[in-house]
């Protein structure tokens, strides 16, 4: 398993690379504002992205969500409890950001327990 943390706008955020390294198939947790370079590191690095993995739904996590799903097909996963937040974002303008990301619905619900497969990870 490889993790990488790239520190991101718009407020410094961590955002992180989980790539299992045999199949090379990667999540992408809380991008923030930072897609463009999240996904240059996992070209760069022959990862596929699978999953946008959301720790929580506040916008300045959860800002590239939709461009990364638009690039990969990547799936967005996030808590179930958080998951109207994605969609409530999109309608609330924020000072730190150029403009409110677009809506975006989560395709996996996460519980208490829940696993996300990534190769044999």
């Amino acid at each position: 398993m490889r993790v990488e943390k790239v520190v991101v706008p718009p407020l410094d955020n961590n955002a992180y690379l989980v790539m299992d390294e045999k199949s090379r198939q990667a999540a992408i947790v809380d991008p923030a504002l930072g897609g463009k370079e999240l996904l240059a590191f996992a070209k760069s690095h022959g990862a596929t992205i699978a999953f946008v993995l959301n720790t929580h739904g506040h916008v300045d996590a959860t800002a590239d969500d939709a461009s990364i799903r638009s690039a990969t097909g990547a799936k967005i996963a996030i808590f179930e409890v958080d998951a109207p937040r994605l969609e409530k974002n999109a309608r609330e303008s924020r000072w730190f950001l150029p403009a409110p990301p677009p809506p975006v619905k989560a395709d996996i619900l996460l519980k208490e327990g829940s696993e996300v497969r990534l190769g044999d990870l």
